[in-house]
C-alpha cells in the first residue's frame, strides 16, 4: 500500500502541475482518472504513427569552393529547394514576391556546413561536367519560412503528407518489368530522388505472391484500375500512382495515372533520358496532391473548434492524443475542454478552420473519423454552477442554450449538488486508433 499511495501522490502532483489549462471540472475529472490509472501502474506514453517528411527545411547543394560568393549562391539555391518542398509549388522561383527573399536567403539560415560529395553519385550537370567534390548542407528556420510564405499568400504543406504507392511498369526491348520495393533499377532511384525533392513520401509494392495473385503486368499496361487498386489496399497509401514507361527510338514515353480519394488524373511525359520522363511525372503527381492537401494558411486566420476523441480511457491514450494534435502544423493550441470516462473533448485553435483540420488529421494514422456525430451530452458537474468573470458556467460554456438548463446563480456549492449544463455539438468526432 505504501507504493500505491506514493503513486497516487505522484499522479496527482503531475496532473495538477500540468502546463495545460483545463476547465475546472476537466481538472477534477482528469486528475481523478489519473489517480485510478496510476494505481493500476500505467504510465504515459505511446508512439504516433504518421507519414512524416524528414528534413523538410534542409537542402544540399553542390559547391565549387568555400568562398563567400559560392556559399551565398548555394544558400540561395538551397532555399529555393526548401520553398518548393514546403510551399508545394514547383514554380515558386517565378513568384515575383519571392525574388527579394531569394536574394536575401542568408537571413533564413539556421545552420550550414560543408560535406564531402557522395562518391557513388554519378550524375552530371546539364553541361555534362562532373559534379563538385563537396556540397553545402543548409538548414533553414522553420517558423520564419512558414511565416514568410503565408505573408506572401502561398500555401504551407506540413510535415504529415499522404503517401503515394507507385506501380511503375517498364518496357524495354520487348520485355516488361515492374519497379518493386526490391528493384535495383535506375528508375527506382530516380523516383525516390524526385519524391524527396518534392517532399512526397513514396512506397513501392513488394510484388510478391499476394500482389501477383491480384494484379498482372497486363493490368498495369492496360490501365485497368480495379485490380491495381485492390492490390494497393494492403499498403494503406492515400494515393496510387501508376506509370507505364516505354522506349521508342531515342525517346522515353511515360503514361501516368494518379488515383486519389475517388478522383483520377492522367498525363504523359517524354524525354531523351529516363530522368527526363520520370522527373516531370513525379512533379505533376506532387502538384495534384498538394492542390488537394496543402492549405492556404494565414497567420491572422484562426478558428476555435471543439473536437471529441473517443477511446481515450487511460493516461497513455490521453498523452498520445495531445502530442499528436499539438504536432499538427496547422494547430496553434490544444486545451482539454471536457473529460469523460472514455473520451475527451478538446478546444483546438487551428488555422484555416474545420476543413483544414479534418484534412490534416486524415493524413495520419492516429485518429479515425467516427460515425458518432451530433449532440454530445455533458455529465452533471458537482459543486454548483459557479459563474466567473466571463459569464460562463463551470464548464466554460454559456449559461443557457439548447439541450440544458441553467443552474441559478448562488446555488449551493456544497460539492454534492449537480448542475445541469448545456449539451455540446462538437465540430469533429474521432476515434483513437489503437
Amino acid at each position: 500500500m505504501k507504493n500505491t499511495a506514493n503513486g497516487f501522490h505522484r499522479g496527482w502532483a503531475k496532473c495538477t502541475k500540468s502546463p495545460l489549462r483545463l476547465e475546472r471540472h476537466a481538472v477534477r475529472a482528469l486528475c481523478g482518472a489519473a489517480l485510478f490509472w496510476v494505481a493500476l501502474g500505467i504510465a504515459p506514453g505511446g508512439a504516433v504513427r504518421a507519414d512524416e517528411i524528414q528534413g523538410l527545411y534542409e537542402a544540399e547543394v553542390p559547391v565549387l569552393s568555400q568562398n563567400v560568393e559560392d556559399r551565398n549562391a548555394a544558400i540561395s539555391a538551397a532555399l529555393l529547394q526548401v520553398l518548393v518542398k514546403v510551399s508545394s509549388r514547383a514554380a515558386v522561383n517565378s513568384a515575383p514576391q519571392l525574388q527579394e527573399v531569394l536574394d536575401s536567403a542568408n537571413r533564413f539560415v539556421q545552420q550550414y556546413r560543408y560535406l564531402r560529395a557522395d562518391p557513388a553519385q554519378k550524375s552530371k550537370d546539364k553541361d555534362g561536367d562532373a559534379p563538385p567534390g563537396q556540397v553545402l548542407w543548409v538548414r533553414f528556420d522553420e517558423q520564419a519560412i512558414n511565416a514568410m510564405l503565408r505573408a506572401n499568400g502561398l500555401p504551407v504543406w506540413g510535415r504529415t503528407r499522404p503517401a503515394a504507392l507507385v506501380w511503375l511498369a517498364l518496357s524495354t526491348r520487348g520485355q516488361r518489368k515492374l519497379v518493386s520495393a526490391s528493384s535495383k533499377h535506375e528508375a527506382r532511384t530516380l523516383l525516390r530522388e524526385g519524391a524527396r525533392r518534392r517532399g512526397v513520401p513514396l512506397r513501392f509494392p513488394l510484388f510478391d505472391l499476394d500482389d501477383r495473385k491480384q494484379v498482372q503486368m497486363s493490368d498495369l499496361w492496360g490501365d485497368f484500375a480495379d485490380p491495381v487498386l485492390r492490390a494497393s489496399q494492403r499498403y494503406k497509401a492515400r494515393a496510387v500512382l501508376v506509370g507505364r514507361a516505354s522506349r521508342s527510338g531515342d525517346q522515353w514515353l511515360g503514361r501516368w495515372t494518379l488515383y486519389v480519394e475517388g478522383s483520377r488524373h492522367s498525363w504523359e511525359t517524354r524525354g531523351a533520358q529516363l530522368s527526363d520522363m520520370i522527373d516531370p511525372g513525379i512533379d505533376e503527381a506532387a502538384e495534384i496532391l498538394a492542390a488537394r492537401f496543402a492549405q492556404m494558411q494565414h497567420e491572422t486566420v484562426a478558428n476555435s473548434l471543439l473536437v471529441r476523441v473517443n477511446g481515450i480511457d487511460s493516461l497513455p491514450a490521453y498523452d498520445r492524443t495531445i502530442r499528436y494534435l499539438t504536432g499538427l502544423d496547422i494547430v496553434e493550441g490544444v486545451q482539454p475542454y471536457l473529460v469523460e470516462t472514455d473520451s475527451v473533448i478538446f478546444r483546438i485553435t487551428a488555422r484555416s478552420g474545420r476543413l483544414a483540420l479534418a484534412q490534416a488529421v486524415a493524413l495520419g494514422h492516429t485518429l479515425a473519423s467516427d460515425a458518432l456525430l451530433g449532440t454530445v451530452p455533458q455529465p452533471a458537474v458537482f459543486g454548483g454552477a459557479t459563474t466567473g468573470e466571463t459569464g460562463q458556467g463551470a464548464t466554460g460554456v454559456p449559461d443557457s442554450g439548447p439541450g440544458g438548463a441553467v443552474a441559478p446563480v448562488g446555488a449551493a456549492d456544497d460539492g454534492m449538488t449537480p448542475a445541469v449544463v448545456p449539451a455540446l455539438i462538437p465540430d469533429l468526432v474521432y476515434q483513437l486508433v489503437p
